[in-house]
C-alpha cells in the first residue's frame, strides 16, 4: 500500500511549482518564439526556452539600478520575472499576450508610444509608484516600481530597456 501522507507534500511543491510557472508565462511551447516581435526592439527570447535566469540576466542589476538611481540588491530569480529590492520590490515580467489586460481606470493611467506595439503607464496599486506595460507580437512585458519615489519617466525607462532586451 502506498504512503499518501509521504507523497502529498511532493505533490503540493509540484503544483505551488506549476502555479508560479503559469502565473509568470512559462506556459509559452515550442515555435512561440517564430516571429520577431517589436520589430527593431532586439533579439527576441526565446519564449520556450524561458528559465529563472532570463529576465534577471537579460535586464542587469546595473540598468536597473542606472534608471531607477537607487541602489539595489541582486535580482531575485523567477521563471519569466525578475525582482530587485530597493528597499521596495521593483518587478520586470515577461508573460503571454492573452494576459496584458490594460488597467484603464486606473489613475494616470495613458497609453505610450515608441515602446511594442501597444504599452501603457499607469500608477501602481493603492497610489503608489508606476505600473508600466508593452505588447508585442508574442509576449508582454511589465515594469513595476511600486515605490513612492518612482517616477513615470523613470518606470517608461525601465519598461523600454526591459522591451529591447526582452522583446
Amino acid at each position: 500500500m502506498r504512503n499518501v501522507t509521504r507523497s502529498r507534500p511532493l505533490a503540493v511543491l509540484l503544483f505551488a511549482a506549476l502555479g508560479l510557472l503559469a502565473a509568470c508565462g512559462g506556459e509559452a511551447g515550442p515555435g512561440t518564439g517564430g516571429s520577431t516581435p517589436g520589430a527593431g526592439q532586439g533579439k527576441a527570447v526565446d519564449l520556450s526556452a524561458v528559465t529563472a535566469d532570463t529576465v534577471c540576466d537579460a535586464v542587469p542589476v546595473d540598468t536597473v539600478a542606472s534608471i531607477t538611481e537607487h541602489k539595489l540588491s541582486a535580482g531575485k530569480r523567477f521563471v519569466g520575472a525578475c525582482e530587485w529590492a530597493a528597499p521596495q520590490a521593483i518587478r520586470v515580467r515577461l508573460f503571454p499576450p492573452g494576459e496584458w489586460s490594460p488597467d484603464t481606470d486606473a489613475s494616470g493611467y495613458r497609453e505610450l508610444t515608441g515602446i511594442g506595439g501597444k504599452a501603457y503607464i499607469a500608477k501602481g496599486t493603492f497610489g503608489n509608484g508606476y505600473k508600466a506595460e508593452a505588447l508585442l507580437d508574442d509576449r508582454a512585458v511589465a515594469a513595476i516600481i511600486p515605490a513612492g519615489w518612482a517616477t513615470e519617466d523613470m518606470t517608461t525607462a525601465l519598461l523600454r530597456a526591459a522591451v529591447e532586451r526582452l522583446g
